[in-house]
C-alpha cells in the first residue's frame, strides 16, 4: 500500500525527472525530441512544491511534523 508521504515524493521525484529532461540532463533526449516536448507538456501544469505543500497542509494523512519533514526533504 502506497502511504501518503511516499506519494508527495513520487510527484517531486517525477517534477525532477520532467524538469531534468528540459534541462537536457539525459545525453539520449535532444531538445525538440518527442519526449522532450512531451515533458514539457507534462510540466505545464503539473503542482510545484508550493501546491504540494498545500496538499500537505489540508490532507487529513499528514501531521504537522510530517510537513515540516517533507519541506525539509523536498530536495530530492
Amino acid at each position: 500500500m502506497t502511504m501518503p508521504d511516499e506519494r508527495f515524493r513520487a510527484v517531486q521525484r517525477t517534477r525532477k525527472f520532467l524538469t531534468d529532461i528540459l534541462w537536457c540532463k539525459y545525453d539520449e533526449i535532444e531538445e525538440g525530441s518527442p519526449a522532450w516536448n512531451e515533458a514539457r507538456r507534462c510540466l505545464k501544469h503539473f503542482p510545484s512544491d508550493y501546491h504540494m505543500e498545500d496538499v500537505a497542509e489540508v490532507s487529513e494523512h499528514f501531521e504537522r511534523k510530517e510537513i515540516s519533514i517533507l519541506r525539509r526533504n523536498s530536495n530530492v
